[in-house]
C-alpha cells in the first residue's frame, strides 16, 4: 500500500520516495569509503570525488540512447546532402529522448530513474556506489535495465560519456583496453591517479574526445571511431549496441573506478566491481540492516520516515579516510572533520552504530592540544589541525559531552579509560578560561571563524566573543558530566578512588559555580531570557536568537526560564513551515537569504535542538518542529531545491528554498537523537554501572501511542510500546526499563514475524512463553480495519484465549478462544492515529 508524503512526492511501503523527473532540481548523493557522487536532475552523475585525494577526479557521466535504424530528414537539396560528410556518415544514429516525463525513485541505497523511449523501450537507470561497510573502494555504477514493450524488434545504441579530469591537472592520457572492455586513463603529472571507465557488455566502439557535443546532438550522430589520441582535458566515450526483440529485457551497467595508487590497483578495483547484481544486493542489504536499528514509531508517519532516512543519510557520509573513520563537514567538497559536528553526530550515532562513534571519537581525541583545547577541525587526508586562533569555543565542551554520552549508552569501560585523560585536560582547560566573574571567556577579536565563539561561526563580518551564553552553557554541561564520570571511575577503580573523588568534587563545584554565574551575569532581567553574549568591550548583546536553546538543552536554565524560552521560540516570528529561524523575522538584523542563513534562515539542526529542548516543556512544539523540518525535504523538490529523503543544510527564511548542501552530514543525527530521547522519552543513566533505562514518553496532545524497536544500549537491545489512556501510561517492553505506570516485560521481540499489509500500520509483537502481545499503531488520519497475518507468530495447534484492550473504556475485554490456525489472519479496526492491543494467551486451555 502506498502512502502520500506530499503533493508531489509519493512514499512507497519500503520508505522509497517517488517523484516525477520534471519536479526535481538535483539527483541524490551517495558515498562510501572511496568515493562520493552527486547526481543531476537529468539522472546523470555530476561528479566523482575521491576521498583519498580530497577533490573531484571525474566530472559528469552522461548516458544517451540512440536508434541506428533511423535518420532525420533535414530538407537539403541533393547536392547539399552529398556534400555533407556528417549526414552521409555510415552508422550514424539519432538520439532518442523521452516524449513524456519519467520518474525518480529515491531509495536509501540507490537512485532509480525510469522513463520510456519513443521506440517503446522502457528504461530504468539505477545509480549507486557500493556500500557494504566502511572499506569499499572508489566505484560508481549506473545499471541500465531495458525492456522492449513495443510490438517490433528494435536496436539501441547506448553511449556513455565521462569527463575524466575532475579538478586534477588537464594533462590526461588514455587508451582502450580490450581485455577490460574499458578506457584506462591517468594524469601525466600524477601517473598513479588512474581511472577506469567500462561496461559489463563489450563496447561496440570507443573514443577519447575533447568535447562530447554528440551527447546532446539530437540527430544523425556519427559513430565513435576507436581513436584515443586526444590528451589533456578529455572525455571517455563508449558505445554499446543492444538489439531487443519484442517483449525482451536486457541489462547492462557502466562502471566508474578510480585509484590513487596506480594502474594495477585501479584495474583490481574495476575487476572486483564486475558482479553488479551482487554489489547492488549487498548495498541494499547494508542499508536495510542499518536502518532496521533504533526504529522509531509514532502516530506521525513523517516523523517515522525522518528517523529512518536520518540513519540512511548518516551511513552515506561516513568513510574511512586516510586519517581513519570520519565524516567531513561538506562531503564531496571538503576534507575537514569538524569537532562540533563530530560531537553531535556521535550523540545520534550511538543509537545506530556505537562502534563507529567509538572509533571516530578516539581518532579525534588524538588531535587535542597539550593544553587541553580541542581544535576546530583536522584534515581527513593530511591530519593537519586548525583552531582559527580561538582560545575557546564550543568544540572543547562538546567533545566532553560526546564522550560522556557514548559511555552512558555503551557502558564501554575501555573507552572511558582511554578518553578520561582527554576529558580531564579539556575540563581543566575550560576552567582556565574563566574570568573574575566566573564565566568562560573567548578572547578572539577577529570576524567570522576567527571571532565567533559558537556554532554560527561562519557569518561574514560578524563577531561573537567574550562571555557567550551558548558556550558557557556547554561548558557547564561538560563539567557536570565530567564530575559524574569521575564518580563512576571512583567506584570502578578503588585503587585510585581518592583521586577520582577529588576530581568529582572539583568539577561538580566548578559546574555549580559556572551555572550560578550564567544565571547571574547572562540572564537578561528585561525579558527573563539570556543575552547572546557580553563582548570583550563590555557591550551586552541582548539579541534573542535560536541560540537560546542551549541553556535549556544543558540544564542551565531554571524551569521558569526554560519555559519562557521554549514559548518565545514557538512564536510566529521564529517559526516557519520548515522549522525554526535562527533569528526573529522582526529583528532589524533579519536577513533570510544571506550570511549562510545564520541571521534569519532556517537551519533544520536548530529545529531539532529546539525540539529536544521543548520536549519536556511543550511536547506539541517538539512534534511540530520534528515533523515540519523533515517534511520540508518532501515538499515540491523543484520549488524548494531538495532531494526527497536527504537532509539538506539550510532554507531561506522567507521562500524556504534550500540554499545549502543537499545532504548535510550534521542534521540527520540530531533528528534521530531528538526523536529517541525527546519524542520517545528515553533516558539512560550510566552512573550506577550497567545502565538504567527510564522511559518517560513526551507525547504531544494528539498522540496516544509510540514505540521503539532494536534500540541498542550497552550489550542488549530494548524495545517498547507505550499507550496512553485516560491520562495513564501502559508499557509493553523487551529489556529492563523503568517508567511511571504499568509495565509488562516480555522475553522476545517477534515483530519481524508479523506480516503487515498496510503502510499505515505499525506492528510490534512481544512474546513470553506461549503468550503473544500484539501492539498496533495507526499512522492513518482516518479509521480503518487493518488486515494482518500472524502465521509465523501463532502456533497453529495451540489454543489461545484472546483479549483486546478497549482504549475508550481503558479496559481489557475478553474475546474468543480458538486454535492458532483460526487466528492467523485477522483484521482490527483502529481509529485515526490510535492503537490496538491484543493478547494471545496460549497457556490457557478450556477446563484447565
Amino acid at each position: 500500500m502506498r502512502g502520500v508524503a506530499s503533493d508531489s512526492v509519493r512514499r512507497e511501503s519500503d520508505g522509497t520516495y517517488v517523484v516525477g523527473d520534471d519536479r526535481v532540481l538535483s539527483g541524490a548523493s551517495f558515498g562510501n569509503s572511496g568515493a562520493w557522487i552527486v547526481c543531476k536532475a537529468t539522472g546523470a552523475i555530476q561528479k566523482l570525488f575521491s576521498l583519498a585525494l580530497g577533490h573531484d577526479v571525474m566530472w559528469s557521466t552522461v548516458i544517451t540512447f540512440g536508434s541506428p535504424r533511423h535518420r532525420v530528414l533535414v530538407g537539403l537539396e541533393p547536392a547539399e546532402f552529398a556534400a555533407d560528410e556528417h549526414l552521409r556518415e555510415a552508422g550514424g544514429h539519432i538520439k532518442l529522448v523521452p516524449f513524456h516525463p519519467g520518474k525518480f525513485e529515491f531509495h536509501p541505497a540507490f537512485q532509480r530513474h525510469r522513463f520510456d523511449l519513443p521506440t517503446g523501450v522502457r528504461v530504468a537507470e539505477t545509480t549507486f556506489v557500493p556500500r557494504t561497510g566502511y572499506d569499499d573502494p572508489a566505484v560508481a555504477y549506473v545499471i541500465v535495465d531495458l525492456h522492449n514493450a513495443g510490438r517490433a524488434e528494435t536496436d539501441l545504441l547506448i553511449h556513455a560519456y565521462t569527463k575524466l579530469r575532475g579538478r586534477t591537472p588537464p594533462d590526461l592520457t588514455g587508451r582502450y583496453d580490450p581485455t577490460l572492455g574499458a578506457i584506462v586513463a591517468h594524469n601525466a603529472s600524477h601517473a598513479e591517479w588512474v581511472r577506469v571507465v567500462g561496461c559489463t557488455l563489450t563496447p561496440s566502439s570507443h573514443q577519447i574526445v575533447y568535447h562530447a557535443d554528440e551527447a546532446y546532438d539530437p540527430a544523425n550522430i556519427a559513430p565513435l571511431d576507436n581513436t584515443t589520441s586526444a590528451q589533456g582535458n578529455i572525455v571517455a566515450a563508449l558505445a554499446v549496441g543492444v538489439p531487443l526483440e519484442a517483449g525482451e529485457s536486457k541489462q547492462l551497467a557502466f562502471i566508474l573506478a578510480f585509484s590513487e595508487r596506480g594502474e594495477a590497483a585501479a584495474r583490481e578495483i574495476y575487476a572486483g566491481a564486475s558482479d553488479v547484481k551482487k554489489a547492488l544486493e549487498r548495498t541494499i542489504a547494508f542499508y536495510a540492516e542499518l536502518t532496521s536499528r533504533s526504529q522509531v514509531f509514532t502516530p506521525d508517519q513523517t516523523i517515522n520516515d525522518g528517523a529512518l532516512w536520518a540513519k540512511a543519510n548518516m551511513a552515506r557520509v561516513v568513510a574511512r579516510y586516510p586519517q581513519g573513520l570520519a565524516f567531513t563537514n561538506d562531503p564531496g567538497s571538503s576534507s575537514a572533520v569538524v569537532c562540533r559536528d563530530l560531537a553531535w553526530f556521535t550523540i545520534g550515532c550511538d543509537y545506530l552504530d556505537s562502534a563507529l562513534s567509538r572509533e571516530m571519537l578516539l581518532r579525534y581525541a588524538r588531535t587535542q592540544y597539550a593544553d587541553g583545547l580541542m581544535p576546530e577541525y583536522f584534515n581527513a587526508v593530511t591530519g593537519t589541525p586548525e583552531d582559527y586562533g580561538l582560545n575557546i569555543n564550543d568544540n572543547t565542551p562538546l567533545f566532553v559531552h560526546a564522550c560522556a554520552h557514548h559511555y552512558t549508552i555503551t557502558q564501554d569501560e575501555s573507552f572511558l579509560n582511554s578518553t578520561w585523560p582527554v576529558i580531564v585536560r579539556a575540563c581543566d582547560y575550560i576552567l582556565a578560561q574563566r574570568d573574575e566573574r566566573g564565566l568562560v571567556v573567548c578572547t578572539a577579536t577577529g570576524e567570522d571563524v576567527h571571532g565567533i565563539c559558537g556554532w554560527r561561526n561562519i557569518i561574514p563580518r560578524y563577531t561573537v566573543n567574550g562571555a557567550v551564553t551558548e558556550v558557557n552553557a556547554e561548558c557547564y554541561g561538560a563539567l557536570a558530566q565530567a564530575a559524574e564520570l569521575a564518580r563512576i571511575q571512583a567506584r570502578r577503580l578503588p585503587a585510585h578512588r581518592a583521586g577520582f573523588e577529588r576530581d568529582a568534587e572539583r568539577y561538580a563545584k566548578a559546574a555549580r559555580e559556572l551555572r550560578d554565574a550564567i544565571n547571574k551575569r547572562l540572564l537578561n532581567p528585561n525579558n527573563g531570557m539570556y543575552v547572546l553574549n557580553i563582548g570583550l568591550d563590555g557591550d551586552v548583546h541582548s539579541d534573542v536568537t535560536g541560540d537560546e536553546v542551549f541553556p535549556v538543552l544543558f540544564d542551565v536554565a531554571p524551569r521558569a526560564v526554560a519555559y519562557r524560552i521554549v514559548r518565545r521560540l514557538a512564536d510566529p516570528d521564529f517559526q516557519t513551515e520548515a522549522g525554526l529561524r535562527t533569528v526573529s523575522r522582526l529583528s532589524p538584523d533579519y536577513m533570510p537569504y544571506r550570511d549562510v542563513g545564520l541571521i534569519g534562515g532556517v537551519w533544520p539542526g536548530l529545529s531539532f535542538w529546539y525540539a529536544r529542548a521543548a520536549a519536556r516543556i511543550y511536547p506539541d512544539a517538539m512534534a511540530q518542529n520534528l515533523k515540519q523540518s523533515y517534511a520540508q525535504y518532501l515538499r515540491d523538490p523543484k520549488i524548494f531545491n531538495t532531494v526527497p529523503g536527504q537532509f539538506s543544510e539550510w532554507f531561506d527564511g522567507e521562500s524556504l528554498i534550500n540554499r545549502g548542501m543537499r545532504l548535510s552530514p550534521w542534521e540527520p543525527p540530531r533528528f534521530l537523537w531528538a526523536a529517541i530521547t525527546g519524542a520517545c522519552g528515553l533516558s539512560v543513566d550510566g552512573s550506577a554501572g550497567g545502565g538504567s533505562y527510564r522511559v518517560a514518553p513526551l507525547m504531544p496532545s494528539g498522540w496516544t501511542w509510540l514505540g521503539v524497536r532494536r534500540l541498542a544500549l550497552a550489550d542488549r537491545e530494548i524495545a517498547y510500546f507505550v499507550v496512553r489512556s485516560r491520562g495513564k501510561f501502559s508499557y509493553f517492553a523487551i529489556g529492563p526499563i523503568e517508567a511511571d505506570g504499568q509495565i509488562e516485560i516480555y522475553d522476545e521481540d517477534v515483530s519481524d514475524m508479523v506480516d503487515v499489509q498496510s503502510n499505515d500500520l505499525v506492528a510490534l509483537a512481544f512474546k513470553r512463553g506461549s503468550e503473544v502481545m500484539l501492539c498496533l499503531g495507526s499512522t492513518s488520519t482516518g479509521a480503518h480495519a487493518f488486515p494482518l497475518s500472524l502465521h509465523r507468530v501463532l502456533d497453529a495447534n495451540r489454543r489461545y484465549r484472546v483479549s483486546i484492550f478497549d482504549p475508550a473504556r481503558a479496559a481489557w475485554v475478553e474475546s474468543e478462544a480458538a486454535p492458532g490456525r483460526l487466528l492467523r489472519d485477522i483484521a482490527l479496526r483502529i481509529d485515526a492515529q490510535s492503537y490496538a492491543l491484543v493478547r494471545f494467551d496460549g497457556s490457557w486451555q478450556a477446563g484447565g
